[in-house]
């Protein structure tokens, strides 16, 4: 394939994946917004109007309020302005896949993967959704990306440093990308030979990212005059998932935040989880199985939200008939074959990142909290791997066939 034509498709597949999401967002604009997306709203408003993050019950990572406050700034405090911009922008998580795809598969099935990601129904809802998935998806693609590209050209060892760079930005976005990056960076350690990175340069990779994420972390030490890398969310639903029979509006009032310090918070907040664990690990293993369940949930169009009973009248029309009868059909589609590419990558490294971190995630999820949202992030990672596993199973068969 030509170049010319190679960016003729793409181009017109980002410019699909942006109108299908476009037209989501305005058929369905008199929807308020609900729970973690009032939390991130109200924070852009605050720092927009005041230059700075109030308190709020929880402290969660600043890129994506940051992102949301400088819209606000642009556009005003619309909630439509910010899901319109999102529909808009969300071209470069299909263009990060893409990147991502033709590093590992070439440029024709990388187009196919993000033509897929392109009317992918919960991909399409996602940007019309305030939440972290928006950013940290596209800068995870773009971590990974630069991770593979380390590991596939020789020449090309300083991209390691790159990835340091958006592991950290993911990192500061949602928190849970710091623990990979970590167990990547062990890994690389324990096979610099194999893989031909210096030790040196691996080390090097750590350094920088402790560097994107210090000025938040220093920030935190000052204004709470304690240790918190992050957030302390993790110790939030320890805490919460551990308390049986407490909604979450009465465990915030009558638990959490009568601790005052945040970094107080994060240590009682472990301390207790971890205590209720060792007394009924029963409970805790049965609720582990429940969130897993949850996590790869294929029920509902988007389940933050049960975006069905929320439709708009204008939006009973193509978007809800559609989406609604595809979503988990497609949630199918791309899973089965992206298992049969999860097992074929173990004997091929280079896709051994991209089921690491699904299973990372996966684990993380079920051990704290979890629902179908917080799996979004994986849809391009498992496209990617079920484009791969369907191509490697026709090629087997087709070798089989010639063989005998």
């Amino acid at each position: 394939m030509s170049k010319r034509r190679e960016i003729i498709l793409l181009l017109a597949i980002l410019v699909l994946g942006a109108g299908l999401r476009l037209t989501f967002a305005l058929q369905h604009t008199d929807i308020d917004i609900a729970f973690d997306q009032k939390f991130y709203y109200r924070q852009a408003v605050a720092l927009a109007g005041q230059g700075t993050l109030p308190e709020d019950y929880v402290v969660r990572p600043p890129v994506y309020v940051g992102f949301l406050s400088a819209v606000v700034r642009l556009f005003g405090p619309s909630v439509n302005a910010i899901r319109i911009t999102q529909a808009l922008l969300s071209i470069l998580g299909l263009w990060a896949c893409f990147l991502l795809a033709r590093r590992l598969l070439g440029s024709k099935l990388a187009l196919v993967c993000t033509g897929i990601l392109a009317i992918y129904p919960a991909s399409i809802i996602g940007p019309w959704l305030i939440l972290t998935e928006f950013i940290f998806t596209p800068l995870l693609l773009l971590a990974i990306w630069a991770v593979a590209r380390a590991l596939n050209e020789p020449g090309e060892r300083k991209w390691i440093l790159v990835s340091a760079v958006f592991w950290g930005l993911a990192a500061l976005t949602r928190a849970v990308a710091a623990g990979y990056f970590a167990l990547v960076l062990i890994v690389f350690l324990i096979l610099s030979r194999r893989i031909r990175i210096p030790r040196k340069t691996v080390l090097l990779a750590g350094v920088t990212f402790l560097l994107v994420i210090s000025p938040w972390t220093i920030r935190n030490y000052a204004r709470y005059g304690g240790f918190m890398l992050i957030d302390n969310t993790a110790a939030f639903n320890l805490w919460l998932t551990n308390t049986p029979d407490i909604p979450i509006r009465e465990f915030s009032r009558d638990y959490w935040q009568k601790i005052e310090n945040p970094v107080q918070r994060q240590r009682e907040g472990m301390r207790e989880g971890l205590k209720s664990i060792r007394s009924d690990p029963a409970y805790y293993t049965k609720h582990c199985g429940r969130r897993f369940s949850k996590f790869w949930s294929a029920s509902g169009l988007y389940p933050t939200i049960d975006v069905r009973k929320q439709m708009s009248p204008r939006g009973v029309g193509l978007c809800r008939r559609i989406l609604a009868k595809t979503s988990a059909p497609m949630f199918w589609v791309v899973l089965v074959p992206a298992l049969a590419g999860a097992a074929f990558s173990l004997r091929r490294g280079r896709y051994l990142i991209l089921s690491g971190f699904i299973a990372y995630l996966t684990v993380a999820h079920s051990l704290l909290v979890a629902n179908a949202r917080h799996r979004s992030p994986l849809t391009p990672l498992l496209i990617i791997l079920a484009v791969y596993g369907a191509c490697e199973f026709v090629r087997r068969i087709w070798a089989s066939g010639r063989s005998s």
